[in-house]
């Protein structure tokens, strides 16, 4: 089974200030607008375009894409990633932790192109959901901080912590 994690290629790339995809902070941040209450000018959009993800899913061709959604600013552009990656291939598995989806879980799942949200330190969830998934035997009800979504949320568990960071792969 392949993975491909959206926060370390879409990360990656070219870095440009603007305000594409967030107009509606148009009014709010103008450039050489200066007050006290203006403690940037605008947003930074890191990374690749749609395009870009979309060529590399295609390239990678992985089974399952992982998508890091640490701000609610952000949020929008995260779903977006996961509607690419649906957009390839519909059965690409789509795996989404990071702030934000901890805690939205729901919120996350009811747009139907996150397959699993991983709450609190993904590091362990995230490694027994892909071998539950390559072997077969989808645990999916015994990984503590997942959350899933058939028919209805489904949450394992409380948010998960690393109790002991020794069992974390180098």
């Amino acid at each position: 089974m392949s993975a491909t994690s959206l926060s370390s290629i879409a990360g990656r790339g070219t870095r440009r200030a603007s305000n594409d995809g967030f107009p509606e902070l148009d009014d709010f941040y103008r450039n050489g607008r200066r007050t006290p209450f203006s403690l940037f000018i605008r947003y930074l959009r890191c990374g690749m375009e749609k395009k870009e993800i979309c060529e590399r899913i295609q390239r990678e061709r992985p089974d399952v894409v992982g998508i890091s959604s640490s701000f609610a600013a952000y949020s929008r552009q995260a779903a977006e990633a996961a509607a690419v990656a649906k957009e390839v291939d519909r059965f690409i598995v789509t795996v989404m932790d990071g702030t934000h989806p901890t805690l939205f879980p729901r919120c996350v799942l009811e747009d139907g192109d996150v397959d699993y949200v991983v709450r609190g330190e993904g590091e362990t969830p995230l490694r027994e959901l892909v071998h539950g998934l390559s072997s077969g035997t989808g645990p999916r009800s015994k990984i503590s901080g997942l959350s899933f979504r058939r028919n209805v949320v489904h949450h394992v568990g409380g948010i998960n912590t690393e109790d002991d960071i020794d069992t974390i792969p180098a």
